[in-house]
């Protein structure tokens, strides 16, 4: 990759959450990201039609959607643009089943170590592009 940054679209309604994996994502040395966040699905549709977005971070739970739905509802606007889903939910199946619904990858929140998120983005964003020049 070049060093142009990578354009993060966060759909989170946990400020706090928001507020440190910002944090642990500009600590990295590998890469440079700018970073755009929204609490809702509603405003993440809204973000994604102004385009520019290279991954999409996304919490499975927010203000106006819960589980699996939250990832569907995403889906159809995202445009080929991956998406990772973030889950709180321990014990469950939340994650795996975001990943057979076509999520590249997913993360429990309460275990999200900065070198695999910026590692699981920048293949998320490397088979995106590999599968659309196939």
């Amino acid at each position: 990759m070049d060093n142009t940054p990578i354009q993060i679209l966060i759909i989170e309604d946990d400020p706090d959450f928001i507020f440190n994996l910002k944090k642990r994502l500009e600590a990295s040395k590998d890469l440079r990201f700018e970073i755009d966040s929204t609490d809702t699905v509603s405003g993440g549709l809204k973000r994604l039609k102004q385009g520019g977005i290279n991954v999409i971070l996304l919490d499975l739970n927010v203000k106006d959607s819960k589980g699996l739905d939250t990832l569907k509802r995403i889906q159809p606007h995202a445009c080929g643009v991956p998406i990772i889903a973030l889950t709180g939910e321990y014990g469950e199946s939340l994650g795996p089943e975001a990943v057979k619904l076509g999520a590249q990858d997913y993360f429990l929140k309460g275990e999200i170590e900065p070198q695999a998120l910026v590692r699981s983005i920048r293949y998320s964003i490397d088979r995106t592009q590999i599968r659309s020049e196939e």
